[in-house]
């Protein structure tokens, strides 16, 4: 009986002591990146992209303010849409910064700046003469 209180006793204290354990930080601040994105793909508008846009810079500006990681791809979705609205020195920009935090997207991301500088380059028009 007294080794059977015994454990009891053992098995109370562990438990007690192990709720007092501190958290594990999170690795990395997603905000409502899920969230954004789902309503962005389900009805796509200005306000849905917008919104999520603006999820991702939260992301960005959060992670940097707490010393945290920015989440991996977070960066690279954000240089696509300055890609496509446009902004291509801003989306160097980004792409660059997904490739320093995870550099097993540098072969990709350099893919992806040489497409940005295509785009910053002046278009020919029909007689050949740059616009």
């Amino acid at each position: 009986m007294r080794k059977l209180t015994f454990g009891l006793m053992f098995l109370v204290l562990v438990a007690v002591a192990s709720g007092c354990a501190p958290q594990k930080k999170a690795m990395y601040y997603w905000d409502g990146y899920s969230k954004s994105l789902y309503e962005y793909k389900k009805s796509p508008s200005d306000e849905t992209f917008a919104k999520h846009v603006e999820s991702l810079q939260n992301i960005i500006k959060y992670s940097t303010e707490n010393n945290m990681k920015v989440p991996p791809g977070v960066y690279a979705e954000m240089g696509y849409y300055m890609l496509v609205a446009k902004k291509p020195d801003e989306a160097t920009k980004f792409f660059k910064l997904e490739s320093q935090n995870f550099t097993e997207s540098t072969i990709f991301m350099e893919k992806l700046i040489e497409t940005a500088k295509q785009n910053d380059k002046p278009k020919p028009t029909k007689t050949g003469e740059a616009q």
